[in-house]
């Protein structure tokens, strides 16, 4: 499993687990500003923690700018071939807040 774990201003903190890791190098992460794995951009490389059993891992992104951010997993296997997994996204920031404020008008 792979989702979102908690946004905070821009910060994302991005969580996976996996029950069983067999021939499991490592793992991938990309973020794109849209729903686009081709636009992607190659965030960091987390190391497998489990030796055939499974592990908890979390990466933390810091977003370049306040909106809506895709962010895929891939699983790197020993032969350096990737499994991808997702898109989830993380709304960060202040501009894409999910509602409007309306100020009364006053007429005399």
């Amino acid at each position: 499993d792979f989702w979102v774990g908690d946004v905070s201003g821009r910060t994302v903190r991005l969580e996976w687990v996996t029950e069983v890791e067999v021939d499991n190098f490592g793992f991938n992460l990309y973020r794109a500003s849209e729903p686009n794995r081709a636009r992607a951009s190659l965030l960091g490389f987390v190391p497998s923690q489990a030796r055939g059993g499974g592990a908890t891992y979390e990466y933390t992104d810091t977003a370049p700018y306040d909106g809506v951010w895709w962010y895929w997993l891939a699983d790197v296997n020993t032969d350096m071939e990737e499994t991808f997994h997702g898109p989830v996204n993380a709304v960060v920031g202040t501009a894409m807040l999910p509602y409007r404020i309306y100020l009364p008008i006053v007429v005399r």
